[in-house]
């Protein structure tokens, strides 16, 4: 399961410090001996009360123009630094109560809360301020799973933790599952965290857990949004592109949207359950799954097939 790492660490770093600190050890985030070894150095810039505060009312006076361009994470996140050079990322999150207005006006979803992810990233988390949220924790083994919408998954309940003030956990890339709930009273929590490439080649999922199967691939493609677009756009110009990519793009998500969008600009209906059964002869089970899914859904919706149908955004 996820680690908890047991800490006596009394130090308090600014987050100057702490970068300074990163660039001067072999530090590597994609590696989670590394981050483990990083630990004392998060949970020394937790030790600090004043800082995030210090940071915030800074960044005010600017506009946020540091680091407004360089955020895309949801507006719970603050981004406090990223290196792009070394690969990490070091952010706040905050986390309402039930009782707090901005999730009464936003809802459990905005948060997450409630939600059964894994993670594509090695991260650590310490808890700053505030009780902490309470996670349900259970594992599974990522190379285990094709990754399509339905697909049983073997999955092993860890128990629950608390990220109180100070606690330390390492949440573990493609192996920890977590479901977060509400504090009792508004939290923060920092993490450390790896920002590589190959996050956006593999796979984060929602799961279902009363079924215990994959509900979804949540982490974006841009690659899937540019096949869309482009099928819907021009289609006559990137329908070889779209073969191309069908056939041969190493990434099966890729894969599967180019098959998707191939079938949905089709100009007619048996073309398009053409397209579909030849990909639901794929060497990839995602894709064989994928498209098998996905036939089934355009045979009950016939009239959505055509080069400007809707269907080529979803």
């Amino acid at each position: 399961m996820s680690i908890k790492i047991k800490l006596e660490e009394n130090r308090s770093v600014t987050l100057e410090e702490l970068v300074d600190q990163l660039e001067s050890i072999q530090f590597d985030p994609t590696d989670q001996k590394s981050l483990i070894t990083a630990a004392p150095l998060l949970k020394s810039l937790a030790n600090n009360p004043s800082f995030l505060g210090d940071y915030v009312i800074e960044q005010l006076e600017q506009d946020f123009s540091n680091v407004s361009l360089d955020n895309n994470y949801v507006p719970q996140v603050i981004l406090l630094k990223l290196d792009q050079r070394k690969g990490y990322i070091i952010r706040a999150n905050f986390w309402p109560a039930v009782d707090d207005s901005v999730y009464k006006s936003s809802g459990a979803s905005a948060f997450s809360y409630g939600l059964a992810h894994d993670h594509n990233f090695n991260f650590l988390t310490v808890g700053y301020f505030g009780p902490g949220y309470m996670t349900d924790i259970y594992e599974y083994d990522y190379d285990s799973v094709s990754g399509y919408s339905g697909e049983k998954v073997d999955m092993v309940y860890c128990g629950q933790e608390y990220l109180s003030t100070g606690d330390v956990m390492l949440y573990r890339a493609h192996r920890d599952i977590h479901i977060q709930h509400p504090p009792s009273s508004m939290s923060i929590s920092l993490n450390l965290m790896e920002s590589s490439r190959k996050a956006s080649l593999t796979n984060q999922y929602e799961f279902d857990i009363s079924s215990s199967t994959i509900k979804t691939i949540l982490n974006e493609n841009r690659l899937q949004a540019l096949i869309s677009s482009a099928a819907l756009l021009e289609p006559e110009g990137c329908r070889q592109i779209l073969k191309d990519i069908a056939d041969k793009h190493p990434n099966d998500r890729v894969k599967f949207e180019a098959i998707k969008v191939r079938a949905c600009s089709s100009q007619d209906y048996a073309s398009s359950l053409e397209i579909l059964e030849k990909g639901a002869c794929s060497e990839s089970r995602m894709v064989r799954e994928s498209c098998r899914q996905y036939r089934t859904h355009l045979e009950q919706n016939p009239l959505r097939i055509g080069s400007k149908s809707n269907e080529l955004l979803i």
